[in-house]
């Protein structure tokens, strides 16, 4: 009887603590693991000891390959001890397509997790800190490290400071989950201290500047062709980052229902992996379920069949697959095993998204170890990604105590590989090597213009580092968004450059177009430009000009562009939102012009209110109302006891109703309150708004 009371008990202790997953597979074995739809097949790039838990892999100027190993993960190492991180360089001499060649780049890189080729070295975000290595004497070895920024949220790996991104627009952008970070410069001594809570974090290394950025994302940053941002976060593996942090600045108090759009929308986020989940991670999820029911929050833990460990997001630009593949987003998930291909389309100012495939997974293992991070756009054309390769990936911090007694977070530090994706179907027959640091100022900007999206990002940057003005007439002449902001990176764009976008027949052009004129001074010929884009007849274009236009939010034609823009994009949230925020220099001037409008103020109202929506969503249709919209509105302000607000008999709101003129969020209108409420020529009910 002992005996068996001992078998059950270890059985259960089993249970709690957490099986180990199968034992870790050769390279061989674990290729043989792996299933990919079926234009393609995966081959090996490098693994250990070559490299070791990597999650990140760039190309140089020159094919070599710089491989950011995460050896650290999960917990900085103990105090006197160094950090195990490291950055390698990975070189394939003779041309077959795997690495032969690794050189230990930099030692001692804490929780390395992201990387960016810049003038001739990398810019490593290691938080607390962003750090530049550079090799300066050619023995593949950095003997330069400088830190250019610290401060940055320290303490989960999963959430701190990753993912360096060159956006079109000049700028670095990096992934910082929103975490709270008091941010210096050390490179840039007179940059005030940067406050980066609940933001994103952006650089621009040829003006100097940083600021924070839209997004909060976590690990997986991405942009197409035209810089639209896509990042990743756990169990919501890909959102679009539509409103620009800069623009929010203009309003502080605005309360934002979101600055992404899920593509998503209400579609479940389903996998299909070929693995079980690990049994801890099932106990876990029926820990945590226990607590939803007992807590009544009508939660639903999944421990299967959801995405929850989403990583590492790319937007596919080669030119070595299939011309369908283009513009896919391909996002692991670590936790499941697999990778997912998106299909992604415009939606208004944004995207919607779907999976390739219902029912399975672009690509999927049998192996729990099997664990895709990232992925890069390369030289030849392909897709590499990442493999950790880990028993254990998760957090410790999001794992209970009872159950982490059993688990070994290192197990399988040693190990780790890179895999190419390689179509069946590629007519390229191109490898890595490359000499694109020989190229001649006109050879890079005819590069811009390759089909390989490898050759165009690297293109691009080479020609920021160099600041040759040479390339200004030949990028002029080119014309394309992507010369056009090489120029406006060389500080060579003029107004005679937007004009000349601002004609072409394609939209993005147009788009790219406005947002650039941002670089150049406010002028009212630049006004005139833009002021009639009000009437253009792509969403995108308008959304970006209510944006800009509120450069010019004291001119009464800059002003009515906005109004124009609010009537034909009424029923869009985000075009409402932009007008609010152009709006905010200049807002009582604004409400002044939308008396010209005809809407039916009242029934909108109550319909926003009756189906119970949010106060701010009330707000962001304030500039629509017009007089007669007001006045609805002040009948129905209770002035005494803060009792709520009423519209036309509708339901309501509580005391949300009374926070209505902070939501307005603009500065303005408050600064103005006073001289409003003094002001005879305006109602009752508007003077009563702008008291409160």
């Amino acid at each position: 009887m002992g005996k068996k009371l001992v078998v059950v008990a270890a059985l259960l202790l089993a249970l709690a603590c957490g099986k180990k997953a199968d034992g870790p597979k050769t390279v061989e074995e674990a290729l043989r693991t792996i299933q990919v739809d079926g234009d393609f097949e995966v081959q090996l790039f490098a693994a250990e000891p070559m490299v070791v838990d990597p999650v990140e892999v760039v190309f140089d100027e020159r094919g070599r390959a710089y491989v950011a190993d995460m050896l650290d993960l999960p917990w900085d190492p103990p105090k006197g001890k160094k950090a195990r991180s490291r950055i390698v360089m990975l070189e394939d001499t003779n041309g077959d397509g795997r690495a032969d060649k690794s050189t230990v780049f930099a030692e001692n890189v804490l929780q390395v997790s992201g990387l960016m080729v810049w003038k001739g070295g990398l810019i490593v975000p290691s938080a607390p800190e962003i750090l530049y290595f550079k090799d300066t004497n050619g023995d593949g070895k950095a003997d330069v490290r400088e830190v250019w920024f610290t401060g940055f949220f320290q303490g989960n790996p999963e959430a701190q400071i990753t993912n360096p991104r060159l956006g079109l627009d000049n700028w670095i952008y990096f992934n910082n989950t929103g975490n709270a970070g008091r941010v210096t410069s050390p490179k840039h001594p007179e940059m005030k201290p940067l406050e980066v809570r609940g933001a994103d974090f952006r650089y621009n290394p040829v003006k100097g500047i940083a600021e924070t950025a839209a997004g909060a994302g976590q690990y997986g940053s991405t942009f197409d062709d035209w810089n639209n941002r896509f990042i990743s976060q756990n169990t919501t593996h890909l959102r679009h980052v539509v409103m620009p942090m800069h623009y929010l600045a203009r309003a502080p108090n605005l309360e934002v229902r979101d600055v992404n759009q899920d593509p998503y929308g209400k579609r479940e986020r389903l996998m299909w992996p070929l693995t079980k989940p690990q049994e801890w991670r099932v106990k876990r999820s029926e820990m945590r379920q226990k607590r939803y029911d007992e807590n009544k929050t009508g939660r639903v833990e999944h421990a299967a069949g959801h995405i929850t460990g989403a990583t590492g997001s790319t937007v596919y630009r080669g030119d070595a697959w299939p011309r369908e593949y283009n513009g896919n987003i391909f996002t692991a998930d670590v936790s499941g095993n697999l990778v997912r291909r998106d299909l992604v389309e415009p939606d208004g100012v944004s995207f919607a998204a779907k999976p390739a495939y219902e029912g399975r997974e672009f690509l999927a293992s049998t192996d729990q170890w099997f664990r895709p991070t990232n992925f890069a756009n390369a030289p030849d054309g392909h897709l590499y990604m990442t493999d950790m390769y880990r028993e254990i990936i998760e957090t410790p911090l999001s794992i209970p105590e009872e159950l982490k007694k059993g688990l070994d977070f290192y197990s399988g530090d040693d190990k780790g590989r890179i895999y190419r994706l390689v179509s069946k179907r590629s007519t390229v027959k191109r490898g890595l090597k490359m000499a694109l640091d020989e190229a001649s100022t006109g050879d890079l900007v005819k590069m811009l213009e390759h089909a390989n999206g490898w050759h165009v990002e690297t293109a691009r940057r080479l020609l920021l580092e160099r600041q040759d003005k040479s390339a200004v007439e030949l990028l002029r002449r080119l014309g394309t968004a992507r010369a056009l902001w090489v120029l406006e990176g060389l500080g060579a764009l003029t107004e005679a450059d937007v004009v000349t976008a601002l004609k072409s027949t394609d939209g993005r052009l147009r788009e790219q177009a406005v947002r650039m004129s941002e670089s150049l001074p406010a002028t009212a010929s630049l006004e005139r430009l833009l002021t009639p884009l009000a009437a253009d007849a792509e969403i995108r274009v308008r959304f970006q000009t209510a944006l800009t236009l509120g450069r010019f939010a004291q001119s009464a034609a800059a002003r009515a562009a906005l109004v124009k823009i609010a009537q034909t994009d009424a029923a869009h949230d985000w075009v409402r939102t932009a007008v609010m925020l152009s709006g905010a220099e200049a807002p009582v001037e604004l409400l002044r012009q939308t008396q010209k409008l005809h809407v039916d103020f009242e029934k909108r109202l109550s319909r926003l209110i009756g189906v119970r929506q949010k106060p701010w969503e009330i707000a962001a249709i304030l500039p629509l109302l017009g007089e007669e919209g007001l006045e609805a509105l002040g009948r129905g302000l209770e002035l005494s006891g803060a009792r709520g607000l009423k519209v036309a008999g509708a339901e309501r709101l509580g005391e949300k109703g009374w926070k209505l003129a902070r939501y307005l969020a603009m500065p303005g209108l408050m600064a103005s309150a006073e001289k409003l409420a003094q002001d005879a020529t305006i109602d009752p009910a508007r003077r009563a708004l702008a008291v409160y």
